[in-house]
């Protein structure tokens, strides 16, 4: 589990290397007359990260405001595996989603109950739920 974990932390770096590099000049747009300085638009945004970080299929829904995504297993032994390791990293971080389990299928849960809405640290969980489900495949 270490060596999957470095790996991912020098992914990470990389990453927030590429999301710390200024945009191109030709990205940034002038603001409009009447409000104050210039802008890189949402949409050009949503490509870089997509770009850097990857997609984020998670679904967002309300009331209370949480992320939502089901995995499905191929055997078992990975959904097995998936659990320990999602498990094992939730109480590391002291912050715990909530899983159903239905046959082959695993849904989770994410939000802040404290908050009742979705935090970084639920962003991060959920992101660390794709990399354990994908590397537990193996």
């Amino acid at each position: 589990m270490g060596k999957r974990f470095e790996r991912n932390g020098e992914k990470k770096m990389k990453q927030l290397y590429e999301l710390s590099r200024k945009f191109p000049k030709d990205w940034i747009k002038k603001a409009p007359k009447g409000k104050f300085g210039n802008y890189v638009p949402h949409p050009v945004i949503t490509q870089r990260l997509l770009e850097v970080c990857g997609p984020f299929d998670w679904e967002v829904v309300e009331s209370p405001r949480r992320l939502l995504k089901s995995y499905t297993f191929a055997s078992p032994e990975h959904r097995k595996r998936f659990l320990i390791e999602f498990m094992e990293e939730q109480d590391q971080m002291h912050h715990h989603a909530r899983m159903t389990i239905d046959e082959n299928e695993i849904h989770v849960e994410i939000y802040t109950r404290d908050l009742n809405t979705i935090t970084e640290s639920d962003h991060h969980l959920a992101r660390l739920a794709d990399l354990i489900f994908t590397d537990t495949a193996r």
